[in-house]
């Protein structure tokens, strides 16, 4: 008995919102991927040809790895036939493509280097709230206009991502990241050396969030790059780093005030920006392999690695192919769920940077003792949320859309709980609540992106996210003077808990509709004509046929597409 394992093209449809499939065919550009059949016979026989991997190096940009990774979305196969392709493939994990060993313990090294990274970039976001709070007394700057820096630092910052996507796809992962940290500092540098209230605005929410845009979706990147099976985990690992900065720098921030003022103190925060430097240039995504032909077709069922001709490799995407083809480059658009992730993903921020923003002048309103404590309680449910809620699905326990769901909804609860708390105690446990919430949410969209649209899709799609979400913040700053006219936060906090509740409900929705297609087999048609043309199609289906039902060979993964797996065992 012989086993054929066929793999089915990576596609958009429009008509399902089920993860996306990973696997590579021979539709994709047989220079820039890799192909495996391990149908057995003679190659001219089925169609199927020895595939190389091609040459080249990390210069041609972080995508051609990232695309080349996609032979990782093979399933519960993947750690298998990677054993039998490599002899030197260790035991933490299994070697693909560009030589990156996927969840091991190298991975988890880049994880915790994007945490670094992420702590020392994210200084100035962290202490928001007491900045807020120092350019309302020191400079006697307004509501609004205090908060103008901070809104517009989400805003730019998500505008510019589509640029960074774009960057990433053409420059190796270190270089971004290290032009990223250089302009977060440079801004706050800036705003120090000018320090006045336009210095501030522009230097901070401009030049800043430029810098941050390009630090973001990098760390993104390689976490989805580097972690398949545990991605949510490393994704909340990542993210941990900002989470520190709320434990460490409110004291240290408001000690530097008392003792040098405030625009000391953003030159000091400014300086220790650069320490992310260190992440930036260790942040390494391995160099090309030389080229090799991977048979998997002999006699014997044996695979044999055979040198090839050494040729330089293509760029996996040129700028001119967007342009050109954009109707297949952004083909991710047609998908419903990707407009679901990119609302959601305007909410929570608008929920996030709202409360981090004016948790501390809240307290103070409230007359609570040590207001400061709020971010300290907010941050670590916020660590807690990051590190272990990731475990329920990357475990099966939860799919990853429940635990959105249940993220948005304990969201709301604790944002509706601090506008009715009068004691101190309740206001700090619903910052508690808030924090678990955040960080829950917080390290599901890049995952949920990777698992829905496919890795190779991931920088233009979070581009394309972040763009929109920018947009769609540059009124935040006028939402908190609007709703705060009679001088209380309450209602600012109320709308926070409305949003939240409404897309916890279309997040469970979604839920009862994929499980309703699950429960009567309603599938969607791999081979969707709005994204490959008819001859492709029908080549794709000369090479590896139909099943017996009609329908064509799948392999679905991730953690909401294990439940299809389809394999079709042929006679020897």
């Amino acid at each position: 008995m012989s086993k054929k394992l066929s793999l089915a093209p990576s596609v958009v449809s429009s008509e399902d919102d089920e993860p996306e499939v990973q696997e590579i065919t021979p539709l994709s550009d047989p220079v820039a991927s890799a192909a495996v059949s391990t149908q057995c016979g003679d190659p001219q026989e089925n169609g199927a040809q020895p595939l190389s991997t091609p040459k080249g190096d990390s210069q041609n940009g972080s995508i051609m790895v990232i695309e080349k990774l996609q032979v990782t979305e093979a399933g519960e196969k993947r750690s298998r036939n990677c054993k039998e392709l490599r002899s030197d493939v260790s035991e933490d994990g299994c070697f693909f493509g560009g030589g990156i060993e996927v969840d091991s313990k190298r991975s988890w090294l880049v994880a915790v280097i994007c945490a670094w990274v992420m702590f020392w970039t994210l200084l100035v976001n962290r202490t928001s709230s007491v900045i807020f709070v120092s350019l309302n007394e020191e400079l006697g700057m307004p509501r609004e206009e205090a908060a103008t820096p901070f809104s517009m630092l989400g805003a730019v910052s998500n505008i510019f991502a589509v640029v960074s996507g774009l960057l990433i796809r053409l420059l190796p992962l270190p270089r971004v990241s290290a032009l990223g940290t250089f302009l977060t500092s440079l801004g706050i540098v800036l705003a120090a050396s000018i320090f006045n209230r336009l210095a501030i605005k522009y230097c901070i929410g401009v030049i800043t969030a430029i810098g941050q845009s390009l630090i973001f979706p990098t760390n993104m990147v390689a976490v989805n790059t580097y972690f398949e099976q545990h991605r949510t985990t490393a994704s909340g690992v990542s993210y941990v780093g900002g989470t520190l900065v709320s434990f460490v720098m409110p004291d240290v921030y408001e000690a530097l005030v008392k003792r040098f003022g405030l625009r000391v103190t953003l030159a000091i925060i400014g300086g220790l920006t650069l320490n992310a430097l260190i992440g930036a240039f260790i942040l390494q995504v391995p160099a090309r392999p030389k080229r090799v032909d991977v048979n998997l077709c002999n006699n014997n069922n044996t695979s044999v690695l055979a040198d090839g001709k050494s040729k330089p490799a293509r760029p996996a995407l040129q700028l001119a192919e967007i342009w050109k083809n954009p109707h297949k480059q952004l083909a991710f658009m047609k998908r419903p769920i990707f407009y679901l992730i990119m609302v959601s993903g305007i909410v929570f921020a608008y929920v996030l940077v709202l409360f981090n923003v004016t948790v501390v002048a809240f307290a103070k309103e409230k007359s609570f003792v040590k207001p400061k404590l709020t971010l300290w309680f907010y941050a670590a449910g916020d660590l807690v949320g990051r590190l272990f809620s990731g475990q329920l699905s990357d475990r099966g326990w939860l799919h990853r859309r429940t635990v959105i769901a249940l993220g948005f909804l304990l969201g709301s609860v604790a944002t509706f709980g601090m506008t009715i708390s009068s004691y101190r105690e309740a206001c700090f446990v619903f910052c508690l609540l808030f924090g678990l919430s955040a960080g829950s949410v917080m390290i599901l969209f890049s995952v949920l992106l990777t698992e829905y649209l496919g890795l190779a899709n991931l920088p233009l799609a979070l581009g394309v996210h972040c763009l929109v979400n920018g947009l769609a913040a540059l009124p935040r700053h006028a939402l908190i003077r609007f709703l705060s006219q009679d001088g209380s936060y309450w209602p600012l906090y109320l709308f926070m808990s409305v949003i939240s509740v409404v897309t916890a409900v279309v997040w469970a929705l979604h839920c009862l509709y994929i499980d309703f297609r699950s429960h009567f087999g309603v599938k969607r048609n791999p081979f969707a004509e709005e994204y490959y043309s008819p001859k492709e199609i029908q080549l794709e289906k000369n090479i590896y046929g139909d099943r017996e039902d009609g329908a064509p060979n799948t392999l679905q993964t991730g953690s909401d597409a294990n439940e299809e797996r389809s394999f079709t065992t042929a006679k020897s």
